[in-house]
């Protein structure tokens, strides 16, 4: 339904120097505890008679990479010996068993999730580095953990015992129902149902997946190429684009030459906007092969996770990874694209057609011979062509309706009049910790009258490149939220990873339209995050869902 809104109504055309309202930050009380203090903070607004109360304090980004091994480590030895004390119970049950579990799991959740997040973000390398180990040590516990027979047969007495039982919905005791029902089906999935030297192949093969998939994702956090063009290749990029390249001379060709790097700021407009088709040829398939050790780690992985689904039973791992989706079967995938496909190809074929032609005109104004194809290196360009030619939009033109700041602060107008929610920058730097100069943090509230306030969580934007971040846009789960064993809220925390271009002494951070819909769409998984109320951190945010219907 948002979808079909006009933003450009919302957003309105000018630059602005300031996001939110402006609100003093005052903590009372610091009692830090590991990575979350319990701050008692209180923020005085400037208009209006609302006072806004949040019960604790955003994380604390001061980590050293031997803190964060040395935590991985503890939080591991301590969770073993957990494991273990629960093994030995002699009958199991809700109160002695799932409880105490589930908020062992809340708690994990509240420290890995930053532990594991400075990979992403830090701009030391080492803590990066220390990042990426300790994920993997703790992906290992959580392999462990469900490989556990001991564990299962606890969890599966449980089970046994309340699996026929009615519960109404959005009662305490469905939630825990469907908690151990959850647990069942993660058992099963790893394997217990096994031989145990089965169960001993499929966690090797899970252990190294792991690895492999980890180290995938190192190497592309850690890749700063570029391909060079000079001014003549870049024919058609716009000036504002060029100023944001960096420059240098080339001694063998004797002229400048711009660094265009993969991050998206840079690599899309010359897609779009570049008219020398061997410019567009070069950058796209500079981009498709950069960070070449990937290769062999992606082929050897798809072989080891069609050898996991083979042990646990599925024909391919594509029916292993629709089990617990929406869609269930390959045959309902697969059924569903060709049924998109069948509707759309009269219109493909259509609208190929016409693109050809644009770009044969082209060629023969450029003086350049068409072989009569349309390449992958072609498509943005020419899409980007017709939009402007058939329908008069131009995407740069637009993007000077849509600055960063007033862009942003329209998508929160939104949230807060459909869910009546209020954010509040955090400015003060008593209050405000970050890995990054760029980084904003706000507070999040649930109004719930036009006079009192009830305090939801805290959620980061980092909106902008740079090396050794993350290369794509994603909402990452910092701390989930739950119910404690007092009956306390533990509230969540969660950060929008982007990559937008900078703004500069020369003009502000222009939002393209679909970096305007990116934006949106990771907002709604941070919402998502937000907003969750149920007991169980593993019931509450996006990852409480089939990832088909996020």
């Amino acid at each position: 339904m948002l979808g079909n809104m006009n933003l450009t109504r919302i957003f309105s055309k000018g630059y602005v120097t300031n996001w939110f309202t402006a609100d003093t930050i005052i903590p009372v009380v610091g009692l830090p505890i590991l990575a979350y203090g319990i701050y008692r903070i209180v923020v005085r607004r400037t208009m209006g008679s609302v006072r806004f109360v949040s019960p604790n304090s955003p994380p604390s980004w001061n980590w050293s990479s031997k803190d964060i091994i040395e935590r991985a480590n503890k939080i591991v030895e301590d969770a073993v010996k957990f494991y273990d004390s629960l093994a030995e119970l002699e009958d199991p049950s809700i109160n002695n068993l799932v409880r105490p579990f589930m908020q062992h799991e809340n708690r994990m959740q509240l420290e890995t999730g930053q532990l594991t997040f400075f990979q992403h973000v830090s701009e030391d390398e080492g803590v990066r580095a220390a990042s990426v180990e300790v994920t993997e040590v703790l992906q290992n516990l959580q392999i462990d953990l469900f490989l556990r027979h001991d564990l299962y047969v606890k969890f599966d007495t449980v089970w046994k015992q309340i699996k026929d039982n009615k519960y109404e919905k959005g009662t305490e005791g469905f939630e825990v129902f469907r908690y151990v029902e959850k647990c069942i089906k993660d058992f099963l999935r790893a394997g217990l149902d096994l031989s145990k030297e089965k169960r001993e192949e499929v966690k090797k093969l899970r252990k190294l997946i792991s690895f492999k998939s980890l180290k995938f994702s190192e190497n592309m956090g850690k890749q700063n190429e570029y391909i060079a063009f000079s001014k003549e290749e870049l024919e058609g990029v716009s000036q504002s684009v060029l100023e944001q390249f960096e420059t240098f001379w080339d001694e063998r060709t004797k002229t400048e030459k711009y660094k265009v790097t993969f991050k998206y700021p840079d690599i899309f407009p010359v897609m779009k906007t570049a008219k020398r088709t061997e410019t567009r040829r070069k950058a796209f398939v500079a981009d498709q092969n950069k960070t070449p050790e990937n290769e062999e780690i992606l082929l050897e992985t798809l072989t080891l996770r069609e050898k996991l689904a083979e042990l646990l039973g599925y024909a391919t791992y594509a029916g292993y990874n629709l089990d617990n989706k929406m869609a269930k079967k390959e045959e309902v995938v697969f059924d569903f694209l060709k049924d998109l496909k069948d509707r759309l190809l009269p219109l493909a074929k259509k609208e190929l057609k016409h693109l050809k032609a644009m770009k044969k005109k082209e060629c023969e104004e450029l003086s350049i011979p068409f072989d009569g194809e349309y390449y992958s290196w072609d498509h943005r360009y020419y899409d980007n062509t017709l939009m402007k030619e058939k329908y008069n939009v131009d995407f740069e033109k637009i993007s000077e309706y849509f600055p960063i700041e007033s862009s942003i602060s329209g998508m929160l107008n939104i949230y807060e009049k459909l869910f009546n929610l209020k954010f509040i920058e955090q400015t003060k730097t008593i209050v405000k910790n970050i890995w990054n100069d760029d980084v904003k943090l706000l507070a999040v509230y649930e109004m719930e009258d036009s006079a009192s306030s009830k305090f939801l969580g805290w959620i980061y934007f980092d909106l902008h490149p740079r090396e050794g971040k993350f290369g794509h846009a994603a909402n990452f789960s910092l701390a989930p939220s739950f119910i404690d064993e007092e009956g306390r809220r533990s509230y969540p925390v969660t950060a929008l990873v982007c990559n937008f271009s900078k703004p500069s002494s020369k003009k502000p951070s222009l939002l393209k339209h679909d970096e305007l819909n990116t934006f949106f769409h990771e907002l709604g998984h941070g919402i998502h995050h937000l907003v969750g109320k149920n007991m169980a951190a593993r019931m509450n945010g996006p990852s409480s869902v089939p990832w088909d219907f996020v």
